[in-house]
């Protein structure tokens, strides 16, 4: 499968000449009638790669065309042929009547009768005239492919059924088969169900939304009394005459063990005014949204959001999108219809969505005057054709998101009164040093927007930054502080709920935006007040001209210190030196100060502040301290000279002990001990001489000197500074 191929399905009555390839698994048709057909393009659209009848010898005709993830065609319709090409393993391998659905899957990528690779009948037999019409194909990426048609046959095969009978005239009959196994092509069918009422219902269209494995069905009735379940809030929840449009919504069915429960109805809505409405196409989003397609001859139909400026008139395409989710506690119920046509008859016959939820309707138009992108009203975009060429021509249309219900301001139901601010700002004022926050709340009361974006940009003062960004969803990044981009990706619906008698409306999303208040450079001890902190967030929708800005302020308020008592204090060593310091904001202050003494405190001196430290904010105006610096009395130590050392005591241990041992000694011996006691005492005094024992004496305590010590005022990041003077004696 190429990702640009073009597959097309249809009928011809051709039967000799109508293009195939040599690839096809028919190359001529098996009779002159008219029969389905399944063609492959290339990009370009001038080569087929693929293109085949599908024939028996009756009628034939292609309803609906599905492609799973792997390229493969999956084709519904009718046909009256008993010998309607089949495979083997078929769930139906044969006609039961003369009208029967038919299924078949196809793989272009192979040739001839292996090209394929699945067809079988679906039908009843009672009664025998018995009718099929419509029908709708769909294929999830699971690979499960979801059936639905009208039929009065009332013998359809019926499994875990929420509607087990035919009801009367023609109902819908709808199907989910679960994937065949690995390297088969059989199909067991998971429910199979009648819906309807005494009426005529016909399925036209069917969907499966994305991961959910619901099946979405559109098509007409005529039935009175048709009710949605209990727990969910339809769009149009009473017939509105003559043939209704209808979307129906069918869940997945509970298993107990082993058993499979029946498949529920989880919405439905009719869709019409008194005349005739009918929904031909439908497409489910990734929010169980419905978006549908159809036309309507019922004027007052489908202009609760109109488009453009579509003038409608007679017969109109419409285009609608519905919630299928809103239940009687979240009863955000923002589904919207609009005509989309001119002056003549205008159908919308299939419809598509892109990842970015653009909507392209397709169609057929007599109208002149059918809106085009020439439109003022509309963005330039230049048509391939801007007129009506002919008697009717074929349309397509691009429709974006309705963006008109995304906003800063909550508006409908639920909302507060009177408004909050948005941005919500706290703290405002801000003391500098300190950050703010703005809270951006984001409503949507409209369709899903995919692809917006939120540009916050700060104002003065230039000091101030943009710290942090957050969202409640997507991804934030910062440009230099002053700018910050979220992308939010899908903005969906907000919800509205109701406990009581009050109702709720909840943001859709939020942006944090954190931005520090910078101190500005201190201008003395009362500073002036800065300037405020702007701030303004803007929404934009990628591909639109969409735009929403809104701002707000915060107020910021500087503070300073001074001493209001006596600024220098005289203390004696050991004395107490008491301040009294003041800090005083330009305005409420909301955040903490702390108090502290700088480096300047001469030795042996506590700085100690009274009262609470510290102040837990200036919002009630300025705030005064006590300073008590603590100063510690001077010890003087006496020197050594003040007390004998023991080398007083080691010089006359040898005098005394010489004169002992020279007391039995001859006159002529004690000369010589004398001398030799003259020699040693004049060393030891020698020694003495040179000893390292000092004289001086040691003084602690606080020194005497003039000392200017910094007292600091702090709050977050910013600091202010005052000085007081200490002279100690």
């Amino acid at each position: 499968m190429a990702q640009l191929d073009v597959y097309l399905a249809g009928n011809t009555a051709s039967s000799t000449d109508f293009p195939t390839t040599s690839t096809a698994y028919q190359s001529s048709a098996a009779s002159a009638n008219n029969h389905a057909f399944v063609t492959e393009l290339d990009p370009s659209g001038s080569g087929a790669l693929y293109s085949s009848y599908l024939s028996g010898s009756g009628i034939d005709t292609a309803s609906d065309m599905a492609l799973d993830n792997q390229g493969r065609i999956y084709l519904i319709g009718t046909t009256t042929s008993s010998n309607f090409p089949k495979t083997q393993g078929a769930l139906q391998g044969t006609a039961l009547a003369t009208n029967q659905f038919f299924f078949s899957k196809l793989n272009t990528t192979l040739s001839g009768t292996n090209s394929l690779l699945y067809s079988t009948f679906i039908g009843g037999s009672t009664p025998s005239s018995g009718v099929v019409m419509g029908g709708g194909i769909a294929v999830d990426g699971n690979l499960n492919v979801y059936l639905a048609g009208g039929t009065s046959f009332t013998d359809m095969p019926v499994v875990n059924a929420f509607q087990g009978t035919n009801l009367g005239g023609v109902d819908v009959w709808a199907a989910k088969l679960s994937a065949p196994a690995s390297n088969t092509e059989q199909y067991t069918p998971l429910y199979e169900t009648y819906f309807g009422g005494t009426g005529d219902e016909v399925a036209y269209a069917v969907s499966a939304d994305p991961g959910n494995a619901n099946l979405y069905v559109t098509g007409s009735t005529t039935t009175n009394g048709i009710s949605s379940p209990a727990s969910v809030v339809p769009l149009q929840g009473t017939y509105g005459g003559g043939t209704d449009a209808f979307v129906a919504k069918f869940g997945v069915p509970t298993t107990t063990g082993t058993t499979q429960g029946s498949v529920p109805l989880t919405y439905f809505t009719y869709l019409g005014g008194s005349a005739q409405d009918v929904g031909l196409a439908i497409v489910a989003d990734t929010n169980q949204n419905a978006r549908v397609a159809g036309f309507t001859a019922s004027g007052p139909l489908a202009k609760s959001n109109p488009l453009f400026n579509s003038p409608g008139g007679g017969i109109d395409a419409f285009i609608a999108r519905i919630v299928t989710t809103a239940t009687t506690t979240t009863t955000t119920n923002t589904s919207a219809t609009s005509i989309l046509g001119g002056s003549g008859t205008d159908r919308g016959t299939s419809t598509a969505l892109d990842a970015s939820l653009n909507s392209y309707v397709a169609g057929e138009t007599a109208s002149g005057n059918f809106p085009v992108a020439t439109d003022p009203s509309i963005p330039a975009v230049t048509p391939l054709q801007a007129g009506l060429s002919g008697t009717s021509d074929a349309f397509i249309s691009k429709i974006g998101p309705n963006t008109t219900g995304l906003s800063f301001a909550c508006s409908g139901t639920g909302c507060p009164i009177p408004a909050p601010s948005n941005p919500a700002v706290n703290p405002t004022p801000v003391g500098v040093g300190s950050t703010v926050t703005f809270t951006y709340s984001i409503y949507n009361v409209g369709d899903p927007v995919t692809g917006v974006v939120f540009t916050d940009n700060i104002g003065t003062p230039a000091n101030s930054a943009i710290t942090t960004a957050t969202a409640s969803s997507g991804t934030c990044s910062i440009s230099n502080g002053t700018s910050a981009l979220c992308n939010l990706g899908t903005v969906n619906t907000s919800n509205t709920t109701t406990s009581g008698t009050t109702t709720t409306t909840s943001t859709a999303a939020t942006v944090t935006i954190t931005v520090s208040a910078t101190a500005p450079a201190s201008t003395g001890t009362t500073p002036t007040k800065p300037p405020s902190i702007g701030n303004s967030g803007t929404l934009t929708v990628a591909g639109t001209n969409f735009q929403k800005t809104v701002s707000g302020t915060a107020s910021v308020n500087d503070f300073g210190i001074q001493v209001t008592s006596l600024n220098t204090q005289t203390v004696t060593p050991g004395a107490q030196a008491t301040y009294t310091l003041t800090v005083t904001p330009t305005g409420s202050f909301p955040e903490s100060v702390s108090l502290s003494c700088g480096t300047g405190l001469p030795s042996q001196a506590q700085c100690a502040f009274s009262n609470a430290n510290p102040i837990p904010n200036l919002s009630n105006g300025p705030q005064s301290r006590t300073l008590d610096i603590t100063t510690t009395a001077r010890v003087t130590t006496p020197a050594s000279l003040f007390r004998p050392s023991g080398l007083f005591y080691a010089f006359w241990f040898p005098v005394s002990g010489v004169a002992l041992i020279g007391g039995g000694l001859s006159r002529r011996r004690r000369w010589l001990m004398a001398i030799a006691l003259t020699a040693v005492m004049s060393g030891i005094a020698l020694q003495a001489g040179c000893s390292n024992t000092s004289n001086t004496s040691t003084t602690t305590g606080t020194p005497a000197g003039t000392y200017t010590i910094p007292i600091n005022a702090t709050s977050g990041s910013a600091t202010r500074t005052t000085a007081v003077t200490l002279i100690v004696k």
